[in-house]
């Protein structure tokens, strides 16, 4: 079987979107790869796989002749489908701006192309039991969502020594509850490290990093590798993920593989992911996340969490969900 992967979110530095699609190619088995992009940009970074490369808008017929030449085309952008067929495979990740935007203007615009999309699909895929209600929710499909979970790579020994921090992996956005988080250390003076790209979303959030900056609070590492990133995640006391949205959810996840306790808020796809295997607080409540975080640094429940996420993590892994994703097209055959 030939599979050609849309591949605009390569291009750009990781984001877990990337990392999903990266981790997926990788434990397919016997199909040949094809990666194509549309925004003339290349690929540059290694990526364990072999695959052809083809830049969609150079010569060659396109889209068309990358539509000949596969058996699927996969679209993992939440959206991005180039051409009316048979053949297009879609993963929207969530329906997140339909719940989070006000705006009506572009509210109105986004549903309009997320109708689109589905219509232009063969195979729908959401990574969670959430994201496929919120879809059925907002829009009316008379074609099967296939929940298709995100995974881990290897479940690992959890370190005995840990450094004195506790770990934030993600985005920088206004949905992921990071000024509250920051209120929180620098009340609790303890640090805490975030990786991700470093951008302020308002005025308040960057100049409560800045103040936590300047206290020894915060420390901002931007993009890491994945050997880095393993290594922080390991060494920290816990991961704390504040969001109240998401489509799944990896961080947490992963930070359970390798033995490290998460301390999170119990909505959107986030429990579904973690159970009953992570610390939980409510972020509509002011005094939520910091009383929780005392309550851990007190108790004697991190050896509790570290065993049940490790055990929680094992139930996720890419070769699963590789092996999901061809029985689903098989069976959409």
């Amino acid at each position: 079987m030939k599979i050609a992967f849309e591949a605009n979110v390569l291009t750009y530095p990781h984001t877990g979107i990337a990392k999903s699609l990266i981790n997926l190619i990788r434990h397919l088995h016997d199909i040949e790869i094809i990666l194509f992009t549309s925004n003339n940009k290349e690929i540059t970074q290694n990526l364990g796989f072999s695959y052809t490369f083809i830049n969609a808008n150079l010569g060659g017929g396109g889209i068309e002749n990358i539509i000949n030449l596969c058996d699927y085309v996969h679209y993992h952008w939440n959206g991005g489908i180039l051409s009316n067929s048979n053949k297009n495979i879609l993963m929207l990740h969530d329906v997140l701006p339909l719940i989070l935007d006000k705006n009506p203007i572009r509210n109105f615009k986004y549903k309009q192309n997320i109708k689109k999309q589905i219509k232009l699909a063969k195979i729908i895929l959401t990574p969670s039991l959430y994201s496929k209600t919120q879809i059925q929710k907002y829009f009316k499909i008379n074609k099967e969502i296939y929940v298709l979970p995100h995974g881990v790579e290897h479940i690992e020994q959890p370190n005995k020594i840990r450094g004195d921090y506790y770990i934030y992996v993600g985005g920088y956005d206004a949905r992921k509850g990071l000024e509250k988080l920051l209120e929180t250390f620098i009340r609790l003076d303890k640090k805490i490290i975030f990786v991700g790209e470093i951008k302020y979303f308002s005025n308040n959030f960057k100049a409560l990093a800045i103040k936590a900056i300047n206290q020894g609070i915060l420390k901002q590492s931007g993009y890491v590798n994945e050997i880095e990133l393993k290594k922080l995640i390991k060494n920290a006391k816990a991961m704390v993920y504040p969001s109240k949205f998401e489509g799944f959810g990896l961080p947490p996840l992963e930070s359970m593989a390798l033995g490290t306790p998460v301390i999170t808020t119990p909505f959107s796809s986030i429990k579904e992911v973690c159970k009953d295997c992570a610390l939980y607080f409510n972020p509509d409540e002011n005094n939520s996340l910091y009383n929780t975080i005392i309550e851990f640094e007190k108790s004697n429940m991190k050896e509790k969490l570290i065993q049940m996420g490790l055990n929680n993590a094992r139930n996720f892994s890419w070769e699963k969900s590789a092996k999901k994703y061809i029985e689903i097209i098989k069976d959409s055959m």
